[in-house]
């Protein structure tokens, strides 16, 4: 019944898949479709699991862009969709932890339909590191995305690898 039930994250959007990182199963990956309207990025988030906080990520009133003004660590903005604020509660960077900001974003309309941790057959090369499968968008209004397997080293302690200038790796693997 839903007395068993433990609610670990709120404020995700469109949610396809979730991955509980093998090195330490108290984290969960979660991959978020973003919204068509505004347009915003196709995510992926952290949460822990089992400390009894309710990681909030969040959506609707705050949005997630990466732009000329938001770049990485990617910042929360506030939704410009009217009443949002008013039914959920403002956006700010004080609501939402550090830990529930994005770790990384696979860009716009990529649908992210599936992640999972590379499995120890793949070998050590790709150990520990985490799978994205997105679906893609073909709007004839822009350009085709997605349509690939993207994947994301992890480092030892559960986060992206990033790369000179802090920004996560996301490699393409297979399309």
């Amino acid at each position: 019944g839903l007395a068993d039930v433990n609610v670990v994250a709120r404020g995700l959007r469109n949610v396809y898949d979730i991955a509980f990182w093998p090195e330490d199963r108290r984290f969960l990956y979660i991959g978020m479709n973003g919204s068509d309207d505004p347009a915003t990025d196709d995510l992926l988030f952290r949460a822990k699991v089992g400390d009894r906080d309710v990681d909030d990520m969040g959506f609707p009133s705050c949005l997630y862009n990466v732009g000329p003004a938001n770049g990485y660590p990617l910042d929360p903005v506030p939704s410009p969709v009217p009443g949002v604020a008013e039914l959920f509660g403002a956006c700010g960077a004080k609501e939402v932890r550090h830990l529930n900001r994005p770790l990384l974003t696979f860009g716009k309309h990529v649908a992210v339909a599936g992640i999972a941790f590379a499995p120890r057959s793949f070998g050590r090369r790709y150990e520990g590191d985490l799978f994205a499968a997105e679906f893609g968008s073909n709007n004839p209004t822009t350009p085709p995305t997605g349509h690939q397997i993207v994947r994301v080293p992890i480092d030892d302690d559960g986060l992206p690898e990033t790369d000179r200038d802090g920004t996560p790796v996301v490699e393409r693997f297979a399309f």
